[in-house]
This record gives structure tokens, sequence and C-alpha cells, in this order.
């Protein structure tokens, strides 16, 4: 990357002086190469991973400096370099709260008088490519973890009080003061829970104008302002990330109940149970999906929120949809056949994954999943459970049949089964 880049054409601004000279270039002026290899991470430069879709930014042009594995702390993912888009409009300039330096952007949408008196924005087209859209980027840290065992508990967004609306609950009162939460899905006993603990722990540790922590679909994402270089600096962030995610872990442990691999769980219900009225029950467009395909399979129907009571571990990134349990075609072994959704902009797309019960010898894999390139898959075994899943989201379709061969060669060629 050029450290003498002219000034991007796109709005940015920074959420501190300090990261002024960032926010203009519009990019970092360095690598975290020497940090990876320090610290045995994979160094992956700019690539958005399909496996922490639901937590990171739209397009991989707002994403630099990857580095993948186990992150200190202990939580596998990544850290990474990131431009987080903030919303503008043409009639009310910037549309968070909060502080903000050197802001430089154009807004872009319908201009005029009535849009100045609606209490809400013109709608204007959704962005096809990345900067399209009405906004200004800032240059922002992130550590984004898989956290399974969080699977069940609804969507969070956490940032310091000046950047959510005043309506939005704080969190004064449950040990992360000067932070609110975005809405108020999370109930009171809950969100006592998670910031009680070893969450709230962690948020008191940063002393930075811009902290965001998001969860959901499984997983973490701690962001903090600037492009942070410094090996102390990002371990620190690395380390709260992992507290996080340990703190989500022990608040959904109470959701969880732990079965062995052969159990048979219930069928489907008739929508979220009662005690998760969040989780994203599928439509009844996918419900019928999931019905054929079982019968075309000769497989059984499960719920997909027992999935995720039963095995907290799942290594497979998402929360199921349609699970599918049976002897699995061309393998002669019984396992599931799981279909998730990657989570917010992406509800109509699924992940496929066979999930079937390791052998005593099972290899080992790489932490978060070791790719097979020929099968455009990935592999791991968790917890006595081997899990093989499609690289590639499905884009309002299946593959079924494909995804279970895929599956079964994946598990032959890399010694699962025989």
């Amino acid at each position: 990357m050029s450290k003498d880049k002219e000034t991007p054409k796109h709005g940015y601004a920074s959420f501190s002086k300090d990261d002024t000279e960032d926010a203009k270039r519009g990019e970092p002026a360095g690598t975290l190469d020497a940090y990876a290899a320090a610290r045995d991470l994979t160094a992956m430069g700019q690539v958005k991973l399909t496996a922490f879709r639901s937590l990171l930014p739209e397009w991989p042009d707002y994403i630099f400096n990857v580095v993948r594995g186990v992150l200190p702390g202990g939580a596998i993912g990544v850290l990474e370099h990131e431009l987080q888009e903030v919303p503008t409009s043409t009639s009310r300039g910037i549309e968070w709260g909060g502080t903000f330096y050197n802001t430089h952007f154009t807004a872009k949408g319908p201009k005029g008088f009535l849009n100045k008196i609606l209490p809400f924005e013109l709608s204007v087209d959704e962005p096809k490519a990345a900067f399209e859209a009405s906004a200004l980027w800032v240059p922002v840290t992130a550590a984004v973890v898989r956290v399974p065992e969080a699977a069940l508990l609804p969507y969070m967004l956490v940032r310091p009080k000046d950047f959510l609306p005043i309506g939005d609950p704080t969190l004064d009162d449950v040990g992360a003061r000067g932070f609110r939460i975005l809405g108020k899905q999370l109930p009171p006993e809950l969100r006592a829970s998670v910031f009680g603990g070893p969450v709230g722990e962690a948020l008191r540790t940063f002393v930075h104008p811009y902290v965001e922590l998001m969860a959901t679909h499984g997983g973490v994402a701690l962001r903090r302002n600037g492009y942070v270089h410094d090996d102390d600096r990002l371990d620190d962030l690395a380390q709260a990330a992992s507290t996080v995610a340990r703190g989500l872990a022990e608040a959904a442990a109470p959701l969880h109940r732990p079965q062995p691999f052969t159990a048979e769980l219930p069928p489907p219900g008739d929508g979220a149970p009662a005690d998760i009225p969040w989780f994203p029950w599928p439509t009844s467009e996918w419900r019928e999906a999931y019905a054929s395909v079982a019968a075309e399979l000769s497989l059984t129907q499960e719920d997909p929120v027992e999935l995720h009571r039963a095995f907290p571990k799942l290594p497979v990134p998402g929360i199921a949809q349609g699970v599918l349990r049976g002897t699995l075609p061309g393998a002669g072994v019984d396992g599931r056949l799981v279909f998730l959704s990657p989570g917010r902009r992406s509800s109509n797309d699924v992940r496929g994954a066979v999930l079937f019960a390791a052998p005593p010898s099972a290899p080992e894999f790489e932490p978060g999943g070791t790719l097979v390139p020929e099968t455009e898959t990935y592999v791991e075994v968790a917890n006595g459970i081997a899990a093989v899943w499609n690289r590639v989201v499905g884009e309002r379709r299946l593959d079924a049949a494909a995804t279970v061969e895929r599956a079964v060669a994946t598990a032959r060629q890399v010694g699962l089964i025989t």
C-alpha cells in the first residue's frame, strides 16, 4: 500500500484527532505481517472471510491487513483494519451522534424543502458497489472472533452513549458505564447477566473515544478507533475480544442442554421458543424447502434451536435454519445435513454443512476450519463432532445433494471416513 496515496475521493472522518492522517489516507500506512509472524497467525491481506460475514463490512474494499488464527487470549478469529461506514444525509449531515474530526463528505440523495421537513430521508437507490452509499468512512481496528455458544443470544450492538440514540438503554447499571445498547431486544435479566460479568469487564478497559461491540450469529466483533499497529495494543484488543467471547458463552449457558451427538432431537416447532423469542425462525417458504429435501434424501427433520442447545460448541459459522438427520447418502454413516444463515444482510442465503460423529483417531485441523481447495469446503473436529461446510454461501438455494456429495468426498480425502 502506498504511503503517499492521495486523499480518498470518498467521504472520511475520524473518531479521534490522533487518527486524522489515517482518515485522510483512506487505508493503513503499513501491514500487520510482522505482528502475524510473531504471534503465529496467518496474514491474509485484503479479504472478507465468509465465516464472519454477519460481523464484517459490506464490501472487501473496506477491509485491510487481515490476520487469522488463535488470537492472544485464546479466541479463534481475526484482527484487521477496517473503514467503518457512517451514514450521511442531505438534510441532517452525519446521521450518527457523537464527535467526529476532520469531516469531509458530500451527502447523496434528494434535496429540497420537502426533504428538510420530513422526519425521514427520501429513499435513494441501494448502493451496488463500494463507496456508493451516502456516507463517510472512519478508520477502525477490529478483533472478530467465534463464539458458537452465543448463537442463541439476540443481536447486540453496543457503543459509547453519544453514538447511539438517547432512547436506547444505557448499561451504566450493569457494569458498562458510558455505553448504550441498541434497542430493547435483550431482556433486563439477560442484559445484567451479559454485561455484569466478563463482557462489562472488557468494555471497562477501553479509554478510547470510540468502541463498538457487535454480537450476532455465533460471533462477536470488538472495534476501536484508528489503525492500530503497535503489538501491545493489538494484543490488548485481541485479549478483550477473547474476554467478551468467554462472557457471552457464560451468559448463554442457561439456554443450553448438551446432548451426545447420537441423540435424536425434537422435530421443528411452530416458531421460536418462548425463552428465545428473537430466534430468526425460517419462513414458510424455507420450511417447505427443508421438508422437501428431507423427503428426497430420506432424512428426518429436527428443530434448529434444539441443535444449538444440544451442541453449543458447533464449529460451523451461522445460525441453523434447517436440520436433517439420518444416514448420509453415499457415506454409509449417520449424521446431519444442516443449513445455516450467515446473518444480517444475508437473510435469504444459507450455508450447507454436514455433521457426523468424529472417529477416535480423527486428525487435527486448523482452529476455525481447514480449507480443502479441491472441494471448496472447510473441515474441523470439535467436541467429538466432525463438521464439513461449504466455503461459499448459497444465494436462495439449498444444493442439498451437492453439499452432501462434497462433504463426503472431503471427509474421505482427509481421513474422517473410509
